[in-house]
């Protein structure tokens, strides 16, 4: 892969109980809370390539995606919640982390009570040019 690894930053469930995604979010650390989505990051299907482009004009930055999971951890919808940047070659970058989480696989998340939920998993994506260059001479 040569841009870093999918980084989980916020989980929060959907379901029934759940008025705004932002206002319930499962705990990790506690078991009544029940278990939250994951993305399978170690997966190469979800793996993102640097853009050519971005690598040339030296775009960098961070790119911060909302997955919206049904209660099968599928993915239902994608909202890009931060940008890298404002330049074409950093919505180039916003799009390949879109066009590559889509793929991703992710466990459901599960309720107190074992129950799969529907849940929004927020993913950061950090793109650094350093570490592209070397593997897009090879493409």
């Amino acid at each position: 892969m040569n841009a870093r690894h999918w980084i989980v930053a916020t989980v929060a469930a959907t379901g029934a109980g759940a008025a705004l995604a932002s206002q319930s979010p499962l705990q990790a650390d506690d078991p009544s809370a029940g278990k939250p989505a994951t993305v399978v990051a170690w997966d190469p299907s979800c793996a993102p390539q640097y853009p050519v482009a971005a690598i040339q004009s030296g775009a960098q930055g961070v790119t911060r995606v909302a997955v919206h999971l049904d209660e099968a951890g599928k993915v239902v919808s994608l909202d890009i919640v931060q940008r890298s940047g404002s330049t074409h070659e950093h919505h180039l970058l916003d799009s390949e982390a879109a066009r590559a989480i889509a793929r991703c696989p992710f466990t459901a998340a599960r309720d107190a009570a074992g129950k799969a939920i529907p849940s929004v998993v927020t993913l950061t994506q950090e793109w650094h040019v350093d570490g592209a260059q070397a593997s897009a001479a090879g493409r």
